[in-house]
């Protein structure tokens, strides 16, 4: 691939030209700054009159190529191995800082090693540089056509010629060249370049930062680049918080692949691109324990025994095979003995009161922390040393439950016909993951082929309910309901013609949405009615699914009056589904809120709250213990008492409205598809794309036991694309059964054209392959 360096005004060469020195000697009387000086004092002259040639430039820069090519005059030599590279002293001095200081204080050496005499020519032995031979030859015919092959297996070299040779503009290039072919393949050997290199305020740092963040839980922790560096590049990779989004497994396979690699080179005597030592182990060792220590969101507890029953089949595997590294042993111990210390706090700081009210706003069923598994020891022959007893897993986890279009939808959606509107797929196909939200690890639960043909995959297109591994698609559009059992992996189709039916001749439905809650699935068909005076009245209705019928019956009615444009917020809290009624005053970008109505699934009984309250649109609801929080988008924060029903106080949170901001979707993405967000009784989740190397991101709204707001950001999703989302909980032995999801984004990052520099020629690059930049 070639690349054209950048050149120099005219201006600069008249600066250098006032600034020559008649006393001065012929060489260092050229105070220039660019390699291009040649040709644009040739340039000048040419311009100044009448043209001899009219490809004079192009012919004067043709004739130097050639003419170092062929050692042609060459007056200098660079020495590489056992391999030479003829040059030009006037054309290296015009070009790199590092030959004008050599050549003006005399720093250079004199050889042999050349045909002409020993007086005419002097040469400098690059050797120890360690550079490939051919990267070398290269950058020194750039001095010559401003143009050189790029490829990432030479970005190091050329990297360490540009510093050493006080190339600037080389340098440039390089980093250039780096941001355009930064990708999951680059990105790893970029990154401890760009340590190396000290690139940290250039835009490949924060791309490259951005993208393995996003990725390093899933794909960089298992890739042998990463896995095979020294201490102090994984020191980089936790000052960088890469492990942010990992588990503690994660987190301690990582570490055990980077132990066995060192071991593996150890053992053969191959000591690769580092030196091995015991000394590294122990550094590795105190590593995992600074990040352990920082993954204060994640309860440990519930990995200990699997991170220790990890760390003793490691142990057993290489017991016999390592001999000589004398500190293994003690390491492994020090590993187990982490988790144990995690396990003890987590078994006193856990709170029955915090346990009962996440099990309530996800129905998930309350487990014993007290009940315990034993577990055999085989580190070291030396049981004592371990813990025998560790917290048994949770028998039902709280997860996420995203839908989003595959990878061919997607591709589909952001490549419409040119001159039309984005499609509608015909046959559309969906991918389902899975968040477990305590091990922050995505699932992938398969992909599935809608039986409805020509349905739209938008955000509300389908509202999403899951509920004992069945998930429920309802079609407000299509007037369908779906159920689909991920386990079985079987389609069902549901009687419900009456949730879509018009409350009455004068209100139709407009809204259709299952919610999962005290074990049931129960359906809000909302409806609105307009009146002669501007204002209407809405209806919700309360269904509720009978499974063995796979049908639905009325068990609720409310209806609400003196509204202008009503719109409904509802979350989960126990066995209660609570809805919040209020009115758009769309001139004002403000909601009066209304009325507050409480469903309780497991007595079939509603209460309502008549409110009066106004706050700006965008609310956002939350819910702990009887208490009803309300944010919006200006970041006042309200809440109710619902036992009392008053009121109870207002705070400003105004960083959590600009936390939940949604950018404006550029032309490349599909609008419709960039954000869904689902309410869980104390927390909010919103799953959104970002315009990034990390394509998409999670986050959660939490309220805490004292009513103070805390944001967080999670995982990112495995799609940059997402139709709807929803809270449920899933048996624990059940969810792992689905492997780990891919985090693959197809590549619709756009161009950032104010990073790329000028314009360069379109050339046939080595590969044969046409790259224009």
């Amino acid at each position: 691939m070639h690349h054209q360096l950048n050149e120099i005004d005219s201006d600069s060469v008249d600066r250098n030209q006032d600034n020559h020195d008649p006393s001065s000697s012929s060489l260092s009387s050229f105070n220039i700054s660019n390699l291009w000086y040649l040709n644009l004092l040739s340039k000048k002259c040419i311009n100044s009159k009448p043209k001899i040639r009219d490809d004079g430039c192009a012919s004067f820069i043709s004739n130097l190529a050639e003419m170092q090519e062929n050692e042609y005059l060459c007056d200098y030599a660079i020495i590489s191995g056992d391999k030479r590279i003829g040059a030009h002293k006037i054309i290296l001095a015009a070009s790199s800082e590092y030959f004008r200081a050599a050549f003006r204080f005399g720093s250079a050496t004199s050889h042999t090693r050349s045909s002409l005499p020993e007086d005419q020519t002097s040469s400098l032995d690059l050797t120890h540089l360690g550079c490939q031979h051919e990267v070398l030859k290269n950058v020194i015919r750039s001095f010559y056509t401003n143009e050189i092959d790029l490829c990432p297996e030479h970005v190091e070299d050329l990297l360490l010629l540009a510093d050493y040779l006080m190339f600037p503009e080389l340098r440039e290039r390089v980093e250039t060249y780096m941001l355009e072919t930064l990708d999951q393949d680059t990105v790893v050997l970029y990154f401890q370049l760009a340590k190396h290199y000290k690139l940290n305020a250039t835009p490949i740092q924060f791309e490259m930062s951005h993208m393995m963040l996003a990725h390093f839980h899933d794909f960089f922790v298992h890739q042998h680049d990463v896995v095979n560096v020294a201490a102090d590049t994984v020191n980089n990779y936790v000052l960088s918080g890469f492990f942010r989004h990992c588990s503690p497994l994660q987190v301690c396979t990582f570490f055990l692949n980077n132990l066995e690699t060192t071991l593996e080179y150890s053992e053969s005597g191959d000591h690769g691109r580092f030196t091995i030592s015991e000394t590294k182990i122990p550094q590795l060792f105190s590593l995992l324990h600074e990040i352990i220590n920082k993954l204060s969101s994640c309860h440990i507890s519930s990995w200990s025994g699997l991170v220790i029953k990890y760390i003793n089949e490691w142990k057993s595997k290489y017991d016999k095979e390592i001999k000589n590294i004398s500190c293994l042993e003690q390491c492994l111990k020090n590993l187990s003995a982490l988790f144990e210390e995690s396990l003890q706090q987590q078994t006193t700081d856990v709170s029955a009161q915090t346990d009962s009210d996440n099990l309530n706003n996800t129905g998930c069923k309350e487990y014993d922390h007290s009940a315990v598994m034993t577990q055999s020891s085989k580190v070291g022959q030396e049981p004592n040393d371990l813990s025998d007893t560790i917290i048994a897993s949770p028998k039902s986890s709280k997860i996420l439950v995203l839908v989003a279009p595959s990878g061919e939808m997607s591709a589909q959606l952001m490549a419409p016909e040119q001159g039309k509107s984005r499609p509608l797929v015909r046959f559309p196909q969906l991918e389902i993951s899975l968040y477990d939200i305590e091990m922050g690890i995505w699932r992938f639960g398969g992909t599935i082929d809608l039986p409805v043909v020509g349905a739209m995959l938008d955000k509300h297109a389908w509202r999403v309910a899951f509920l004992d591994n069945c998930l429920y698609m309802f079609s407000m559009f299509k007037q369908v309901a779906l159920e689909y059992n991920i386990l079985e992996k079987r389609w069902a189709s549901l009687t419900c013609k009456e949730p879509f039916k018009d409350h009455d001749a004068e209100a139709p439905v407009k809204s259709v949405i299952p919610v999962a809650v005290a074990g049931k699935l129960i359906v809000l068909s909302m409806s609105k009615k307009s009146r002669t005076d501007g204002t209407h009245s809405a209806q919700q209705r309360f269904y509720e699914m009978q499974p063995e019928k796979k049908s639905f019956s009325l068990v609720s009615v409310v209806e609400d009056s003196d509204m202008e444009v009503p719109l409904t917020q509802w979350t989960v809290s126990g066995d209660m589904l609570v809805s919040l009624k209020a009115s758009s005053m769309m001139y004002r970008q403000l909601s009066q809120l209304q009325y507050i109505h409480c469903y309780n699934a497991g007595t079939r009984k509603l209460s309502s709250h008549k409110i009066s309250c106004t706050m700006e649109s965008g609310i956002k609801m939350l819910v702990r213990d009887s208490f009803l929080y309300l944010l919006d988008n200006s970041g006042w924060y309200r809440s109710y008492n619902l036992d009392t029903k008053e009121w109870t106080g207002v705070t400003r949170y105004p960083e959590y409205s600009q936390f939940f901001a949604v950018k404006e979707s550029a032309d490349t993405i599909y609008p419709a598809l960039s954000r869904v967000t689902c309410h869980a009784g104390t927390s909010r989740w919103q799953a959104s794309t970002v315009f990034e190397p990390v394509k998409a991101r999670l986050q959660e709204l939490n309220v805490g036991t004292d009513g103070e707001l805390t944001t967080l950001d999670h995982t990112p999703p495995p799609h940059e694309f997402l139709t709807a989302m929803c809270a449920a909980s899933m048996d624990t032995d059940k969810l792992w059964t689905f492997h780990q999801a891919k985090f693959e984004y197809s590549c619709t990052r756009p161009k950032q054209s104010f990073l790329l520099p000028q314009v360069l020629r379109t050339r046939e690059n080595h590969h044969g392959s046409e790259e224009v930049s």
